[in-house]
């Protein structure tokens, strides 16, 4: 199974994607192990991460064909 990330904002700029397939991974730990491995850049980096729209929290599980968000902070107002 594989489950969808998508980039927004400056983290498109940092991947040179906006989105991409990857194996699914049962935890988010596991899911920026990989997303660091591939993308460096992204470890330095501040984002939230959604999963199939709701925010995600570190003990978050990721179901088979989820579609997760990273998402640069953003400002409002």
């Amino acid at each position: 199974m594989t489950i969808e990330v998508q980039f927004f904002g400056q983290l498109i700029d940092k991947t040179g994607k906006s989105s991409i397939q990857i194996e699914h991974t049962a935890s988010l730990t596991q899911l920026k192990e990989t997303l660091f491995s591939d993308f460096p850049l992204l470890k330095d980096s501040k984002f939230i991460i959604a999963i199939d729209n709701k925010m995600a929290t570190e003990h978050s599980a990721i179901p088979e064909d989820a579609k997760i968000a990273l998402m640069p902070p953003f400002s409002g107002g």
